[in-house]
């Protein structure tokens, strides 16, 4: 299990990067790991959660000095689910962290989380999430959403550097391949995305 710094309490996730600005590789593969494990339970299960994000995701401190990771929000995946098989389309999520099949309101499955889930590996890194830069910059959410359907205008790592971080083109060539517009393009599961993750980072 990875190690928590001995400050750690209980907090979201998002809160947890704010102080910190990042995590170690150790600590996300840790928390990734735990999150896959969950989804994917709840994907066999046909549940979609549609709105994972860094504060959706709540640590606490384990006796062994590691962080136990819960996933927050499932009522609103739950709900969703409830409406019927044809209404699954239902547009619920956070633009930073929503897949393509989310925006455009066509049909989505388990792999609009698994593309949220890239986006949370790459914040957890660098401390900042992909488009931090439009979101700042842009005027409005519906600016943003175009920037975003025009796609990637640079890869992972040169946007990390500018953090500082290094990550490498092993990282580019999983993230976007977790980020792909093409959902079968996609890992097909949770856990072979955080496997791809370990992989590209040499763990």
């Amino acid at each position: 299990h990875a190690r928590a710094p001995g400050n750690l309490r209980e907090q979201f996730l998002g809160q947890r990067l704010e102080e910190r600005k990042g995590f170690t590789v150790e600590e996300v593969l840790e928390v990734l790991g735990q999150v896959a494990s969950v989804l994917d339970q709840t994907h066999a299960a046909g549940i979609v959660h549609r709105d994972l994000k860094p504060d959706n995701l709540f640590a606490t401190p384990r006796s062994d000095g590691g962080m136990h990771i819960k996933i927050l929000d499932f009522c609103i995946a739950k709900a969703v689910s409830q409406l019927g098989q044809n209404r699954n389309t239902a547009n619920i999520g956070t633009p930073l962290y929503m897949a393509p099949e989310q925006v455009d309101g066509t049909q989505l499955d388990h792999r609009a989380d698994l593309f949220s889930l890239a986006h949370i590996a790459f914040e957890l890194l660098t401390g900042e999430n992909y488009w931090e830069h439009e979101l700042n910059t842009l005027p409005g959410t519906i600016a943003l959403l175009r920037a975003m359907d025009r796609g990637f205008p640079e890869p992972a790592s040169v946007r990390a550097a500018k953090r500082g971080i290094h990550l490498g083109k092993s990282f580019d060539d999983w993230f976007f391949r977790a980020v792909a517009r093409d959902p079968d393009a996609r890992f097909r599961t949770a856990s072979a995305l955080v496997t791809g993750l370990a992989e590209a980072l040499g763990e």
